[in-house]
């Protein structure tokens, strides 16, 4: 019976070896529960297994981010002041996850995929995903993905890969400013950083800028299974893209004008 199950078995691996790189994709085939850093951090705190368990090592209380608003661009006349929510600030540390590179999602135990903005309860529903080639549908409170296998194991590192960093808009004001909080970390000189392999020089030129920190180079198509995954939110929700006639002007506005004038400002610079 056991020799029966053994071919069989060397059967089947044949067949799928065979069948090319479409069965190895189907394979990888899962559906994904959507959630926040913080959510699954309570999940993970729920088991007994230690190996896995994910840990919030920093926070801090949240602030609003000021922005004057001006007349114009060369006079800088300050005619009003608005103000964004800020996200609360705080460093995690993942353990056993897996990232791809040119990709924002981090993919945990218990089939979740964790990112605050596609996990935001209020809006998160209308970020389009589309841009990340992983991602083959979404669906309420979940995604279908396919995750390939890893290509590199990294000990600790710090996450700083993801989509549209090789924009230098989202570079400078979504990824960058969490380096804020990974340096409440006493050994954060130490830590790696993960990065996409694509970044220009004038992104890495910023980097160097703040810090001196080993680089680790991801490419778009690779995954890597890190053992402790340092992560932190960006200073406000920032999403890659919103499906079309999204309605989160009403159900969230962006801005919240603090100081009201008789003209709406058509420059706007932060503090």
């Amino acid at each position: 019976m056991r020799r029966k199950l053994l071919k069989l078995k060397n059967k089947f691996f044949k067949r799928v070896s065979a069948a090319g790189d479409w069965w190895t994709r189907f394979l990888r085939l899962r559906v994904y529960s959507l959630r926040t850093v913080k959510d699954y951090v309570a999940m993970e705190e729920k088991q007994r297994f230690s190996w896995r368990t994910a840990k919030i090592l920093f926070q801090a209380s949240a602030e609003d981010i000021g922005f004057d608003n001006i007349q114009d661009a060369e006079s800088q006349t300050k005619i009003s002041r608005s103000y964004v929510s800020g996200y609360k600030p705080y460093v995690a540390v993942l353990k056993n996850v897996r990232i791809i590179g040119n990709s924002s999602l981090v993919y945990g135990g218990h089939a979740a995929v964790i990112n605050d903005t596609l996990a935001d309860i209020e809006i998160g529903q209308f970020v389009d995903m589309r841009n990340d080639t992983h991602v083959l549908s979404q669906q309420e409170g979940a995604l279908t993905a396919i995750v390939p296998k890893a290509k590199l194991t990294v000990d600790r590192a710090i996450h700083l890969s993801g989509l549209f960093a090789v924009h230098f808009g989202h570079w400078y004001a979504e990824y960058l400013p969490r380096l804020r909080h990974f340096e409440n970390l006493d050994d954060f000189a130490s830590i790696p950083i993960l990065v996409n392999s694509n970044l220009p020089a004038s992104h890495m030129e910023l980097l160097r800028y703040f810090c001196d920190n080993q680089i680790i180079p991801i490419d778009d198509t690779d995954c890597v299974l890190v053992k402790e995954l340092l992560v932190a939110p960006t200073i406000t929700f920032c999403p890659p893209q919103f499906f079309p006639n999204h309605p989160v002007g009403a159900v969230r506005p962006m801005l919240t004008s603090l100081q009201k004038d008789s003209e709406a400002a058509p420059y706007a610079t932060p503090n």
